[in-house]
């Protein structure tokens, strides 16, 4: 099955972002799950710099991304 979806398989450092549930919780790839595969309702992001996907998983979480509202 995963030969077949090597598409869906991730690297170290791609930024991962639920897209169907808890849309917006993303994550970035650690060694831990390298060549893992994700499903449909998660997007892959991959950059160029470490710095880079940090960057983007703070951005995808912050309330001006999800619209959230602090009371």
């Amino acid at each position: 099955m995963h030969e077949a979806n090597a598409r869906s398989e991730v690297r170290v450092g791609d930024v991962l972002v639920v897209l169907v549930g808890r849309v917006g919780e993303a994550a970035v790839v650690t060694d831990e799950y390298r060549g893992w595969n994700v499903a449909r309702t998660v997007a892959v992001g991959r950059t160029t710099e470490p710095d880079e996907a940090a960057w983007l998983r703070l951005w995808f979480g912050s309330t001006y991304v999800t619209g959230a509202r602090v009371a």
